[in-house]
């Protein structure tokens, strides 16, 4: 009975460790998806990170994928923390994976759980490791493997474009302005009961979010634009029971506050045409970010701040600082990003970050990839001919 007790106390230990809002339910539902995030301080800039059509930049704010078009999906597995078990003298890599998809045109935006290649789970997926629980009743033990598994649905809308696509005539607000909103309905489930037959709680949770962007330069050569982001995961304040419904647990909650500045300079050729000279926006880029995060618990703000430089809109490097007292995370952050484009109709992009553990006592090395298409782009651009 010592050794099955012994069991639950690492067990308890390790999923609490996970997040400074260890009093929540669902603290999984804090961890960020997005190595390009990762690399730019974390989760607090990733709410205001809209110069990227990534999905996994839509789960840390809703209101993202209306701002793009076409169909998109990407996904990334990283490892966030390393377990030793003194039963049998081993160690275990508890690893996070996430896969969401995009679906986008004129100003609406859908976002949707996909399937992660390495495995059959579907969203996003915490691995808590597997457990070997001995009792009195049962010296050979049995084996329990604990999770949670969150599955986002979004919709988003981008208010001046479809204002715009009811009345042409507004077309000059949306080309100076892009105010998005939207919601992320995350279908929840987990696994954390020490039992020999352990059961699925469901639960879900409804994350908010809102962004606007604004377009100052008016000059041809040269666009600065700024940004406000917003989001609330868990708006409602739902609750879920993890302790066979005697209590109920607040649902991972936050508040994330952000702002980005932009400025590119424009490759005079972009509108001449098809042709390799005309196949990337920007000659190159220079963006900064910074946000803020209130967990709303006694807890001390989470900060992160960061920057990117990005040449021929291919291939960006990306640093950033990322501050979470209680998490007792303190440190540099760091990445590089590769896309592989023509114009805005197709790409296949790859993120590489590094970001301190903090409580988990292990960096994370993050590799995320997806992929791109806008088939009515490539209709109305005439790229096979049909123009």
């Amino acid at each position: 009975m010592n050794k099955g007790i012994a069991v639950i106390f690492i067990a308890l230990i390790t999923i609490s460790s996970l997040q400074a809002a260890s009093h929540y339910g669902f603290v999984s539902n804090g961890f960020e998806p997005s190595a390009m995030n990762l690399a730019l301080g974390g989760s607090p800039v990733g709410v205001v990170n809209v110069w990227h059509n990534d999905p996994l930049n839509a789960y840390g704010n809703p209101a993202l994928p209306s701002l793009h078009s076409g169909v998109s999906y990407s996904s990334t597995k990283y490892d966030y923390q390393k377990v030793h078990y003194t039963y049998g003298e081993y160690d275990e890599y508890l690893a996070f994976s996430s896969a969401l998809a995009t679906l986008s045109y004129k100003g609406i935006g859908l976002l949707f759980p996909m399937g992660h290649p390495s495995s059959n789970k579907s969203g996003s997926y915490t691995d808590y490791g597997s457990f070997q629980i001995v009792t009195e009743e049962n010296f050979d033990g049995y084996s329990v493997n604990l999770h949670d598994q969150a599955k986002p649905f979004g919709l988003s809308i981008n208010l001046p474009e479809v204002i715009e696509l009811m009345h042409p005539q507004s077309s000059l607000i949306s080309a100076k302005l892009d105010l998005a909103m939207g919601l992320n309905i995350i279908e929840n489930t987990s696994r954390i009961h020490l039992t020999q037959d352990p059961v699925d709680t469901d639960a879900r949770s409804v994350n908010l979010g809102l962004l606007a962007r604004l377009k100052h330069s008016s000059e041809s050569t040269f666009r600065v634009e700024s940004a406000f982001g917003m989001s609330y995961f868990n708006a409602f304040k739902h609750e879920v029971s993890l302790n066979d419904g005697q209590s109920a647990d607040v649902i991972y909650q936050r508040l994330n506050l952000g702002l980005g500045l932009s400025g590119a300079r424009i490759n005079p050729k972009y509108d001449d045409g098809l042709g390799i000279l005309n196949s990337f926006e920007n000659v190159y880029s220079i963006r900064a970010f910074g946000g803020v995060m209130e967990e709303f618990a006694d807890d001390p703000l989470i900060l992160g701040a960061g920057a990117e430089l990005g040449l021929l809109d291919a291939i960006f490097f990306r640093t950033g600082y990322h501050y979470d007292k209680a998490g007792k995370i303190d440190g540099l952050t760091c990445g590089l990003g590769i896309n592989l484009h023509y114009r805005n109709l197709f790409s296949v992009f790859c993120d590489l970050s590094r970001f301190p553990g903090g409580a988990t006592g292990m960096d994370k090395k993050t590799i995320s990839y997806g992929i791109s298409i806008d088939p009515i782009a490539i209709f109305n651009e005439g790229v096979f001919g049909n123009k």
